[in-house]
């Protein structure tokens, strides 16, 4: 569900988890506006018992997310890096820092759907992790949110920290 971005990995915890309890345990964890409402779904395929209403995701908080597992703040955290790191769909991020000196790639989450396609992103620049989240609305333009991560990057690699 993680490296290969499977749809029906994700929705197979959601059955076994149910929405109620992600939703209270992201509730709990302090994610006021992040909601799994429906499951995900492909452009012919709808899942079984699908849901109702809109998920619901902030990059704010996606970008939160990925601070806390590379900061080591849950149990799970090193299962979690370990699969960010073989993420199988390294168009976006991993091609947007190639080629810039001290700065190595750790990992990455890309996700799209019907209104958004976007990534976050961990990288070792100048031996100080980082959490770069990058989206684009509607339009879908893969290459400019990997130009969008190479500037970031790369102003971070020439001035220090943001």
């Amino acid at each position: 569900m993680i490296d290969h971005s499977s749809n029906i990995a994700t929705n197979q915890l959601i059955d076994y988890l149910g929405s109620d309890y992600i939703n209270k345990y992201l509730e709990s964890q302090g994610y006021k506006f992040t909601k799994v409402n429906f499951k995900l779904m492909g452009d012919h395929i709808m899942p079984w018992r699908p849901g109702t209403g809109r998920n619901r995701l902030t990059s704010n908080e996606l970008t939160e997310m990925m601070v806390q597992i590379y900061n080591y703040e849950h149990p799970s955290s090193q299962v979690l890096i370990d699969a960010l790191n073989r993420q199988y769909d390294r168009v976006i991020g991993y091609a947007g820092l190639q080629g810039l000196p001290k700065t190595q790639w750790l990992g990455e989450k890309t996700g799209q759907n019907s209104k958004v396609i976007g990534t976050t992103v961990a990288a070792q620049i100048n031996g100080e992790k980082y959490i770069i989240t990058a989206i684009d609305n509607n339009t879908a333009n893969v290459p400019q949110i990997s130009t969008s991560v190479h500037k970031i990057a790369e102003y971070i690699v020439e001035n220090g920290q943001l």
